[in-house]
């Protein structure tokens, strides 16, 4: 479950290390597959991608609270993970997906399938 104010940790290579929420997408809480919009908290200041005051919009791939399935088993991760992406929400920053990805976060409704296609390739596994 990520609220405003969570740290969320960055799964790829963009820079990031660690992520500040400041907007959620929905009324609620947020799950694997939804985005939101915040600040970074701690990145890389060598890569020329990433901007230290800028907002940023991320896709939510992985979280740390059980999430049941209706195949009568859960999951959960050691912690809340993330992956960045551009302005338009068509391309990913980074080039590589160091862990794993949720199955429900592959049901992005508001992002492009090709975006959805592209995190499959590029992570080693999903769960």
């Amino acid at each position: 479950m990520l609220l405003k104010g969570s740290i969320v940790f960055c799964y790829d290579n963009s820079g990031c290390n660690s992520f500040k929420v400041l907007q959620l997408y929905t009324n609620k809480n947020n799950h694997a597959g939804e985005g939101f919009r915040g600040v970074l908290h701690r990145f890389n200041p060598e890569r020329n991608k990433l901007q230290k005051k800028k907002h940023y919009t991320v896709a939510c791939v992985g979280v740390k609270q059980y999430t049941q399935r209706f195949s009568d088993y859960g999951v959960w991760f050691g912690s809340n993970s993330i992956l960045m992406m551009n302005d338009a929400c068509t391309k990913l920053l980074g080039t590589r997906i160091y862990g794993a990805i949720q199955r429900e976060a592959l049901r992005l409704k508001k992002y492009d399938t090709s975006l959805v296609h592209k995190m499959i390739l590029l992570s080693r596994f999903i769960i």
